[in-house]
């Protein structure tokens, strides 16, 4: 099993958590459990134990959920600066129900895929699309162990989903140092309205496309930026050296900006 244990950061989303009663106490269930599809037998008993996989997974769903202010709802042009909306995030996450963002699938944990931190499977024979969550994001002191990370890989996965819901593949290409990235696609944070994540056009007049590892990035830069004042400035902080790492190493075509720096487009 995964090695127990939680960090500074998952305790500090766990205090925020508890502050909304997002885990009510004595209901056995909390929220995210049915719509991100934590219902397979692999994740064991709804476990609040903070230093076991079960309960660092909720942490992940409530940053997604909960962790954005949503400063773009309602305002148009220059003044909205967050890539995309909670809303979004939590649609493209969501595995119970086919939606505009793919079809159902679930979320299973196991051990028994080496290092990697998640895998998605689509399009799977007579069985049930699904994300496969791996140790490597549970394990304390890996990494990979924090909620930001779990956060963001969860959407990161998602976007594989996305993907084979529309036709696209979803191989990642490699980078000059045979590493395997993504492409990035420069876009306003206006191309795409608040709940229109999902939405892309590949015409040049109006093109805008994401890629996996981009709307993991965007997402970590949201937090950073916009990130719910519940959330203590080192999980924000955090998420922006995540976002940086991300931009630094996942892309093909490295982009230029950086969390924290003025946007450029």
């Amino acid at each position: 099993m995964c090695k127990a244990g939680a960090g500074v950061l998952d305790r500090d989303v766990r205090a925020a958590m508890d502050s909304v009663a997002f885990w009510p106490p004595n209901s056995g269930k909390p929220w995210g459990h049915d719509l991100f599809d934590l219902r397979d037998d692999s994740w064991g008993p709804i476990d609040q134990n903070i230093e076991r996989g079960y309960a660092k997974m909720i942490n992940a769903i409530f940053l997604i959920s909960r962790g954005l202010s949503d400063f773009g709802i309602g305002h148009t042009g220059p003044s909205c600066r967050q890539w995309h909306g909670t809303s979004a995030y939590v649609d493209s996450c969501s595995g119970h129900f086919d939606n505009k963002y793919h079809d159902s699938y679930h979320h299973q944990f196991t051990t028994a895929y080496g290092r990697l931190p998640m895998h998605s499977e689509v399009g799977r024979f007579l069985a049930d699309d699904r994300v496969v969550v791996h140790c490597r994001v549970f394990d304390f002191g890996d990494s990979c162990d924090t909620p930001t990370f779990r956060a963001c890989a969860l959407i990161h996965e998602s976007w594989h989903h996305w993907q084979y819901e529309h036709d696209f593949v979803g191989t990642h290409p490699k980078r000059p140092d045979g590493i395997e990235g993504d492409y990035f696609y420069p876009h306003t944070a206006e191309a795409f309205p608040f709940g229109q994540m999902h939405s892309y056009s590949t015409n040049p007049a109006n093109f805008h496309f994401l890629s996996p590892y981009q709307v993991q990035a965007e997402f970590l830069d949201d937090l950073h930026l916009y990130g719910n004042g519940l959330l203590s400035i080192a999980v924000r902080n955090e998420a922006r050296e995540e976002a940086n790492l991300t931009l630094e190493q996942k892309f093909v075509n490295t982009p230029r900006y950086r969390v924290g720096d003025p946007k450029p487009f």
